[in-house]
């Protein structure tokens, strides 16, 4: 994930129910110290904040669909 400013997410993870899906969801964390220099800061930051993340919902049957198109982009590299 790219910030607005052009930073990369330091980490990745995924959050919420493994019973569910439905509820699951990316959350990508940002550099807070980069956070703290960015000139964009105001429109992405609260100022309590002690790191900046993003959330995007895991919308379970695209997200299949994704890897699999992934898998196949990368099998038809390899050969």
């Amino acid at each position: 994930m790219v910030c607005p400013a052009g930073e990369h997410s330091i980490r990745k993870v995924i959050q919420g129910s493994t019973k569910s899906e439905a509820r699951r969801s990316l959350v990508y964390y940002f550099d807070v110290e980069k956070c703290k220099a960015c000139p964009l800061r105001e429109r992405c930051c609260k100022p309590e904040s002690k790191c900046k993340t993003y959330f995007n919902l895991i919308i379970t049957g695209q997200f299949k669909e994704q890897i699999e198109f992934e898998l196949s982009f990368i099998i038809l590299l390899e050969s």
